[in-house]
């Protein structure tokens, strides 16, 4: 079926897979009998708030990296307009790289954190 809506379709159809994938992991979980997905899947209560200060503190030197991951990669992209193709090239490459030496970082986190 063509609805015509373009670049939008896109949009559109993930808001969609995602709505149902929530509406049936819900589903499942409200009328599953299994003991462990009814102990997991409790109501949302203030308990859940109890002991961010330490999770915050383990986890804040890495939302840090992120975050200025994050705007190394937006100012590259902002001024990627002033330089050249073969620079602009590099800078690609790079931005292609960079994710997979970030993820050798995190799991090497992970690892020293157990």
């Amino acid at each position: 079926m063509k609805l015509g809506l373009g670049v939008n379709g896109l949009a559109v159809a993930s808001n969609i897979n995602y709505f149902l994938l929530f509406l049936t992991l819900r589903l499942y979980c409200q009328k599953t009998s299994n003991a462990t997905v009814q102990k997991v899947w409790v109501p949302l209560s203030c308990d859940a708030f109890e002991g961010w200060a330490e999770i915050i503190e383990v986890g804040g030197p890495g939302v840090a990296v992120y975050f200025i991951d994050w705007v190394c990669i937006y100012s590259l992209s902002f001024f990627s307009g002033f330089i050249n193709v073969a620079q602009l090239t590099a800078m690609s490459c790079v931005l292609i790289i960079q994710p997979l030496v970030c993820s050798f970082g995190y799991a090497l986190q992970l690892a020293s954190t157990v």
